[in-house]
């Protein structure tokens, strides 16, 4: 996912968690990290990102980039465009 793609609700039994019919990334801000360590893989940090978002024509919202991103995978959102 980048700044300036559009997605589009592909999704006709409304299996959605998100309920936007088309959301436009405008912004990605890093929300919070999360480092853990363990002996056999040293220290790993995680990022996580919120996407400021322009969703059914023109209202606003902030949505975590992971559940759009798992409901992306699972079929319901597909990239209608890039900006």
């Amino acid at each position: 996912m980048f700044i300036g793609s559009e997605y589009r609700l592909c999704d006709q039994e409304n299996r959605t968690l998100l309920g936007y019919k088309t959301i436009v990334i405008k912004e990605r801000v890093l929300s919070r990290t999360e480092t853990r360590g363990s002996a056999y893989t040293g220290e790993v940090t995680s990022y996580h990102y919120t996407l400021l978002c322009l969703v059914d024509g023109g209202d606003s919202a902030e949505l975590d980039e992971g559940q759009l991103q798992d409901e992306i995978i699972c079929g319901l959102y597909e990239m209608e465009k890039v900006i």
